[in-house]
């Protein structure tokens, strides 16, 4: 196979799912009632420790 074959493949699995990735991370409310409301398990970092 042809290395340049390769490149437009790649492109077109991985962008995909980096577009959805970001969107998604970018709609996700972590500061919602239900968000907080939920029982998280014992090794779940404390707020404010990724962002």
């Amino acid at each position: 196979m042809e290395k340049r074959a390769i490149f437009p493949s790649l492109v077109g699995a991985v962008l995909p799912v980096a577009l959805v990735a970001v969107l998604g991370s970018l709609l996700t409310d972590t500061n919602s009632s239900w968000y907080l409301g939920l029982e998280k398990p014992s090794f779940n970092p404390k707020n404010g420790c990724s962002r």
